[in-house]
């Protein structure tokens, strides 16, 4: 009996190994099964990749926009021409050269140009002595639009950024890059025709739209539409409560687009692209008696629909980068 227990406890331990056996090389098979026909699919994660939505290429809101390689940022800065207007006022374009100085734009794009009112041979020398600086300008004030007109003229670049003397830069080199690059990117790509980079969090004193609309945009919108993109700088998620104006056009950094209908003009910071300023915008800028039927360019912009409501335009805004800070008064 002893000898009959041992050997039918052994069976029983060799059917259990045995087992074991076949288990594991069915899992082997198996493994090998999916290797062969699963990894070496070509469509295999499909579902987890979203190369067209990368950080590194804009998101077509229509779905229609092709993927594009973006350059280095170096390479995409020096398709960039910094276009900057002053007039009489000196401590107010120190402190904004300084800002573009410490934090990189200077360096960032192919040159800048500055046109000043009322020039002097004293007012030339004073901005040469910052880096990458190329002072143009008139002995007498010819009004801001036809300075602003007379820079993109100027500019040597396909894309151009036009600021004014009192646009401080109050983000680090790494953010104005970011920013700079993904506002290049959004225009040669054809998904913008216009980026603002006015700061979305801290835009400064004489923001009139906040100061005057903030808590009232139903109301407003209802009057004049084109006021709607400018409701971004207080409204976290505007695509959410204007999902017809408002799409996410560029995922990293996030950028809104949005129809010329639902955004005017504006002389606060913005990118474009040089040709489309001198094919669309150079007739307006140039518009006879403008002063004195219009008062300014922005008005004239809001006043006659053909010339920018009416039009196809596209306007980017996201975060930005200029505060604005004037110090003359």
């Amino acid at each position: 009996r002893r000898v009959h227990g041992g050997v039918r406890t052994f069976a029983t331990h060799m059917r259990k190994h045995l087992l074991s056996l076949l288990l594991l090389w069915v899992f082997a098979v198996t493994l090998v099964f999916i290797s062969h026909h699963t990894i070496n699919d070509p469509n295999y994660f499909m579902e987890t990749r979203s190369w067209s939505n990368s950080p590194s290429a804009p998101a077509s809101s229509a779905g229609d926009t092709p993927t594009k390689t973006v350059p280095e940022p170096s390479q995409l800065g020096k398709q960039l021409t910094a276009l900057i207007l002053e007039w009489n006022t000196p401590r107010t374009l120190a402190n904004t050269l300084r800002s573009y100085q410490k934090n990189g734009l200077l360096e960032h794009v192919n040159e800048t140009v500055l046109f000043i009112q009322e020039s002097t041979p004293a007012k030339v020398e004073k901005a040469k002595q910052y880096f990458n600086i190329r002072p143009i300008g008139s002995p007498v004030n010819i009004k801001l639009h036809n300075a602003f007109d007379e820079l993109v003229l100027n500019a040597t670049t396909e894309f151009v950024l036009f600021l004014e003397k009192d646009w401080e830069l109050i983000e680090p080199r790494d953010i104005v890059l970011e920013q700079l690059d993904a506002a290049i990117s959004l225009v040669s790509s054809g998904v913008a025709d216009v980026v603002r980079l006015r700061s979305r969090d801290h835009p400064g004193p004489d923001f009139y739209a906040k100061e005057t609309y903030q808590g009232n945009e139903e109301a407003v919108f209802s009057r004049q539409p084109n006021l709607l993109c400018n409701f971004h700088h207080w409204i976290k998620n505007p695509d959410e409560r204007w999902p017809f104006a408002f799409q996410k056009c560029y995922d990293s950094p996030v950028f809104y687009c949005l129809r010329a209908l639902y955004c005017n003009w504006t002389n606060n910071p913005v990118v474009f692209r040089r040709q489309w300023w001198i094919d669309n915008m150079s007739q307006w800028a140039r518009y006879p008696n403008l002063e004195r039927r219009y008062t300014n360019f922005e008005n004239l912009l809001n006043n006659i629909p053909k010339s920018w409501n009416v039009q196809p335009y596209t306007v980017a805004v996201g975060r930005g980068l200029f505060y604005h800070h004037e110090i003359d008064g």
